[in-house]
């Protein structure tokens, strides 16, 4: 991404620095940097967009974090006279490239007294299709001691196609959509039945083709730990406590799964680690960004304060100085429903049961480095102009109160802008004529990734890079 490309993407223009914030606003502090450093790279977080609003409920990325699925669950408020009331869910689809978002399936609650639901599940690794869910539970008529009726549907949700193809010939309620490393498709289990204690295990391909492996009995947990090294047997482990002495002992019985025909082989130990390939739940990538959620006091516009949860975006990894490490992303964000794309092309949240997105735009470090280091030397330039013409109108005097310097020059530039970072450190005397060497006076500086533009009280302006350690 070029130069123009980077600060038009997200609207900034030369402003790229100076976007504005919520917190400390009203006290004039520093504001918080919409930019991130890494060793690397330099990201820059955009205005925020709306993405749905209302009742959202789940957010599922693609693995490539370009889509994102998102349920959404629309029903009314219960009343006196109706306790149950029917409404609808609906399923969209976000498109983080082209920031669009639209619907893909609905469905409606049934005047029989039967809940409709849907639920986003997993997407298929290296694919354009998810796994999703319709759920039907009967809720009325209900004897006190039974529970609601359920039963679900699967299906394949096609992004190129924008169709859900749902799929026939299995049972009526899955248990979990399990991702297994070394098969091909996800493997899906339903149960356990609440009489005979059992599960049933099958392979779902992206395709839709399903083939059926094994039916357990079992009041044990049993958990899939791996797949062996030659991707024909699924490794078991049942887990269940046993009474010995007066005490409950926790149990382990292991077993193989044959791909093939279904058939489970019982084993007499645990299998070594080099015979399978681990099952083990992944943990999240490691990215050059991570997400932190801090509470924080907000101040508004009508200077009002409040406590909140603000959402920051913070490099993982310092770049060459302890500046821009991280960046404010939302002044109020629910903390447990935050998502970075893998891409790191946004992030995602939700407030108010709304989401929203933040794009990011990244650039090469030293690129950017360039680019800041042109911009703030063209503000400081104006700057330095500002105060040699403030020293005109005022008897050759330079600004005497460090507090207010960017208010009595702002006539002069008329950008907010330009002057939002400059920094007044002159302590000097007053008069320009009793500076012995303007040339070698500096007057300020506006701070920039890398460095520093110095302002001179010749108004000439010189760059300082930071020093190395």
């Amino acid at each position: 991404m070029n130069r123009h490309h980077f600060l038009s993407y997200l609207g900034l223009g030369a402003v790229a620095l100076t976007a504005t914030a919520t917190l400390a606003r009203r006290q004039g502090r520093s504001r918080p940097p919409r930019i991130v450093i890494t060793k690397t790279n330099a990201y820059l977080i955009g205005k925020i967009e709306p993405v749905l609003t209302g009742k959202v409920t789940q957010v599922v990325p693609s693995p490539d974090g370009r889509y994102v699925l998102i349920t959404q669950a629309l029903h009314p408020e219960p009343t006196d006279e109706i306790k149950e009331p029917f409404g609808e869910e609906k399923l969209w689809l976000y498109d983080a490239l082209r920031r669009t978002t639209k619907l893909f399936h609905r469905v409606q609650d049934e005047p029989t007294q039967t809940r409709q639901g849907l639920m986003a599940l997993s997407w298929f690794p290296g694919t354009k299709r998810a796994l999703v869910a319709q759920i039907s539970m009967k809720m009325e008529p209900l004897a006190p001691e039974r529970v609601p009726e359920m039963k679900s549907q699967l299906g394949i949700c096609d992004v190129d196609r924008g169709t859900i193809r749902w799929l026939s010939g299995l049972p009526s309620l899955f248990a979990s959509v399990r991702e297994v490393k070394g098969i091909s498709g996800f493997l899906v289990i339903w149960g356990p039945d609440e009489v005979s204690q059992s599960r049933v295990y099958c392979v779902l391909k992206p395709d839709g083709t399903f083939t059926p492996l094994a039916k357990i009995v079992s009041s044990a947990s049993i958990r899939v730990s791996g797949v062996s090294l030659d991707k024909k047997r699924l490794f078991l482990r049942a887990t269940n406590f046993e009474k010995v002495a007066e005490r409950f002992v926790r149990q382990e019985k292991w077993s193989t799964l044959e791909l093939s025909s279904g058939t489970i082989i019982p084993l007499t130990e645990a299998p070594k680690e080099k015979e399978m390939i681990a099952n083990v739940e992944e943990s999240a990538p490691k990215l050059a960004l991570t997400l932190r959620s801090d509470a924080a006091r907000v101040t508004g516009l009508a200077g009002r304060s409040a406590d909140t949860n603000a959402l920051w975006l913070e490099a993982s990894e310092l770049g060459p100085e302890k500046k821009f490490t991280r960046a404010l992303v939302a002044a109020e964000a629910d903390s447990q429903s935050v998502q970075l794309l893998r891409d790191l092309s946004a992030v995602l949240y939700t407030h108010d049961d709304a989401l929203y997105a933040a794009p990011i735009a990244s650039l090469d470090r030293v690129a950017f480095e360039k680019m800041m280091r042109e911009l703030a030397i063209s503000n400081a330039k104006q700057t330095g102009l500002g105060l040699m013409m403030y020293a005109q109108d005022y008897d050759e005097n330079f600004p005497h109160d460090p507090s207010n310097v960017k208010e009595v020059i702002y006539p002069y530039i008329k950008n907010n802008d330009v002057i939002a970072d400059f920094v007044y450190t002159y302590k000097g005397p007053l008069e320009l004529s009793k500076v012995e060497k303007p040339a070698e006076t500096a007057m300020g500086y506006i701070p920039s990734p890398g460095g520093r533009a110095v302002v001179y009280a010749d108004g000439h302006v010189k760059w300082e890079p930071t020093p190395e350690k």
